[in-house]
């Protein structure tokens, strides 16, 4: 596809699934304008159809629901017109003018919707970090008085080690289950393409954590120191269960770490069940309650914490 591949060549930083959403978003609108050319056709001689700002905005802001018949709402409005600046921005130099009045547009109305109230659902589900840290210490004392199985056991002690890393550490998002084990000497000796995973480069003194594939991909090769109380943590783990260099940190089964690698939905039901939240809500608790430019490791940016995260 001609867009897909000028996208891709103008910003190379972009994962493919965030270039083909913006294609989606761009080609959604060009038919929505004309109703005609099949979406293979599509490619960056069409940023002409935006070049008058006021009509499109207005045509954007008239697009409804097509199930409903209601207005989108703002974040869909300003998918389009994200999708708008992509497209003009492959000739940057040509449209800059008309780049700069839907980057205007566009702030305004990320600005406007940057207050977002929880929902009933947020509201419900609503706690604080010291109270999350208060329920990490009650299943730290369930597992020191535990009397279950080897394997059972092994499944209590993981999931303590999954509520750690969301309390303890700067709450991420379901990364820990991506992340595999390496001493510092060996990870010193990894290739370009293993730096593209996700590592816990830790010895018998200190750890950090490498995070080599995100969401967030212009934040890949982020490092993020591992604090004394939560190292103790995974030290005893993971000499406890024997884990080892290239082993996953978690796994499904009790196999010194080289059982299969959890799921998403599996190791969010452990949070839920555990904390009574998903790790999406601890960090929105987390940034409402810590909104400061210099936090660093949540895995996204500071725009994107105030603008998502952050609920008043």
């Amino acid at each position: 596809m001609k867009l897909y591949n000028e996208i891709l060549a103008d910003r190379p930083d972009l994962k493919k699934v965030t270039v083909n959403n913006y294609v989606d978003s761009i080609a959604s609108l060009i038919y929505k304008l004309i109703g005609e050319d099949p979406i293979d056709n599509y490619d960056a001689s069409y940023a002409e159809l935006f070049t008058d700002v006021p009509s499109i905005l207005s045509f954007i802001y008239n697009i409804k629901n097509s199930k409903t018949d209601k207005p989108l709402a703002l974040s869909s409005h300003n998918k389009y017109i994200l999708g708008v600046m992509i497209l003009l921005g492959i000739q940057e130099d040509k449209y800059e003018s008309t780049l700069k009045e839907y980057r205007k547009e566009y702030e305004k109305n990320v600005i406007a919707g940057k207050k977002k109230p929880k929902t009933t659902n947020e509201r419900k589900q609503w706690t604080s970090m010291s109270a999350l840290k208060a329920k990490l210490s009650t299943k730290k004392k369930e597992l020191t008085n535990s009397k279950k199985s080897t394997v059972m056991l092994y499944m209590q002690y993981r999931n303590y080690v999954i509520y750690a890393l969301h309390v303890l550490a700067v709450p991420r998002r379901n990364i820990y289950r991506t992340v595999k084990v390496l001493h510092p000497n060996i990870f010193a000796r990894l290739d370009d393409e293993k730096l593209k995973s996700n590592w816990l480069v830790i010895d018998d003194d200190t750890a950090f954590f490498y995070f080599g594939d995100q969401k967030s991909a212009t934040l890949n090769g982020e490092s993020i120191p591992v604090k004394k109380n939560l190292f103790e943590i995974l030290k005893n783990y993971i000499d406890t269960y024997n884990i080892t260099n290239y082993d996953y940190l978690l796994t499904s089964m009790v196999d010194k770490g080289g059982g299969e690698q959890m799921t998403r939905q599996s190791y969010t039901n452990v949070l839920k069940r555990g904390l009574g939240v998903s790790s999406a809500m601890i960090r929105k608790i987390y940034a409402t309650e810590n909104m400061k430019p210099e936090i660093v490791g949540m895995g996204n940016s500071q725009k994107t914490r105030y603008n998502y995260y952050y609920k008043p």
